[in-house]
């Protein structure tokens, strides 16, 4: 199958708006962030932070 590059599909305003939303509750698209910062102690956390901070 072959794209038809002479004709595209028309977008419409509805479906440019309808890209916006993302759905935080599907799988593989959460919010919840990851759980590593339960593994380092103190120190490593504040250094980690002080190097975060020099980017």
């Amino acid at each position: 199958m072959t794209k038809n590059i002479l004709f595209p599909p028309t977008i419409t305003n509805s479906d440019i708006e309808d890209r916006k939303i993302y759905n935080a509750n599907m799988f593989g698209q959460g919010n919840g962030g990851h759980t590593f910062n339960s593994v380092l102690t103190d120190s490593e956390r504040k250094a980690l932070s002080a190097y975060l901070k020099t980017l």
